[in-house]
């Protein structure tokens, strides 16, 4: 009789086990082995003491998994926040990006600048010409009425045509020169025709005045004679 309420039990026992896997249907079992008190609460027993170790590792697993939910809620819940940090972030980065960019393409001009500013000190076109070329630059701007960039093009424009303006100025100046000489000389005709003139005025009066003379009876002798003595 034991030997069969062991394996009744056991039977029980089996039933409660599978029916953790695949459900267990409580009105047949109860059925089957309500009538059977010793090898039920035995068969129950033995179940919940085999069971308590893996329930309560299970429980702990649970706990893990729950701590495991709550950790990926919160990383969940950090991704989304670093995504959203992300968009100002990466706006950001453009715009220090195209800062970078333009930084070394005006760190690019500076030092192609001193390049020059270089060259031209071993011309001689030193600190002090430079000084200079900045105040005649203003000064053309001043007298042009024109400001900053415009005096500096204003200035390399006329830079570009300086040898066909010297050329004309130096043309403007032999014309000028041919004009001086030109003038110089009709004074000096002038100047001679005048003393022709004046000549030729007292020779008329003094020949007029011989005739008068002659007329009244005087001869050419005594004119002369009184030439001598006037002279």
């Amino acid at each position: 009789m034991e030997s069969e309420d062991v394996s009744l039990t056991d039977k029980i026992y089996q039933e409660l086990v599978d029916g953790l896997k695949t459900g267990l249907d409580w009105t047949h079992f109860l059925a089957e082995y309500g009538t059977s008190k010793g090898p039920l609460y035995n068969a129950f027993g033995r179940f919940f003491k085999d069971m308590e170790p893996k329930v309560k590792a299970l429980g702990e697993v649970q706990a893990k998994l729950d701590a495991a939910g709550l950790t990926l809620g919160q990383l969940d819940q950090q991704i989304k926040e670093a995504e959203s940090s992300l968009a100002p972030l990466e706006e950001k980065k453009n715009t220090l990006n195209q800062q970078i960019e333009t930084s070394e393409t005006k760190l690019a001009e500076k030092s192609e600048v001193m390049k020059q500013v270089g060259e031209l000190g071993k011309l001689g076109f030193d600190i002090e010409r430079l000084r200079q070329l900045r105040e005649a630059l203003t000064e053309i701007g001043a007298k042009h009425g024109l400001k900053g960039k415009e005096a500096v093009t204003k200035f390399f424009s006329d830079l570009l045509d300086y040898d066909a303006k010297t050329g004309f100025e130096r043309e403007i100046q032999r014309l000028e020169t041919i004009h001086e000489t030109k003038k110089l000389e009709a004074e000096k005709w002038q100047a001679e025709a005048d003393s022709l003139s004046r000549c030729h005025k007292d020779q008329s009066e003094a020949i007029a005045a011989v005739q008068s003379l002659i007329k009244r009876g005087v001869n050419i002798e005594q004119i002369v004679s009184w030439n001598g003595i006037v002279n």
